[in-house]
């Protein structure tokens, strides 16, 4: 007589899940260091820009006024408000997928997912901030220096 196969059962609570594990997140740590690294790097952009607007004495529109204030700020305190950036990168990746089930390979995909969006949005936003704010002004000066 065969003797039966034993297939080995664990039950989906013993599985670790999302519940089981911690809320912080590498890998929305690096995320959020380089949305930092992406606002220091406008924010210098920007502070040098405000240079050459003062050099031509040009009236600037509010959008582009307040983005040289904050560049001023951020500049005034060392970039620290920058910290936050991969603290809260840290802990919102893992905080957004709480309520899913996924397995320990699945669950870093998908934080990794969350932070690279979270990153590029955040990338892309400021580059638009920065073209819209800073260069319309300076192609509005070139006009006006050339007459047209």
């Amino acid at each position: 007589m065969a003797t039966p196969l034993f297939v080995e059962y664990r039950s989906p609570a013993t599985v670790e899940t999302d519940s089981t594990c911690g809320v912080f997140s590498f890998v929305g740590l690096i995320c959020g260091l380089l949305t930092g690294v992406v606002f220091a790097i406008a924010s210098i952009l920007a502070h040098s820009v405000a240079g050459l607007f003062a050099d031509f004495n040009i009236k600037l529109p509010t959008a582009t006024q307040v983005i040289f204030a904050t560049t001023d700020f951020l500049k005034s305190t060392y970039f620290l408000p920058l910290l936050a950036a991969p603290v809260i990168g840290a802990f919102v990746p893992s905080l957004i997928d709480r309520h899913i089930r996924l397995s320990r390979p699945h669950r870093t995909l998908w934080r990794l997912a969350i932070g690279a969006i979270i990153v590029l949005a955040i990338a892309l936003v400021t580059l638009l901030v920065i073209v819209v704010t800073l260069f319309m002004p300076i192609i509005s000066m070139t006009q006006g220096m050339s007459g047209k």
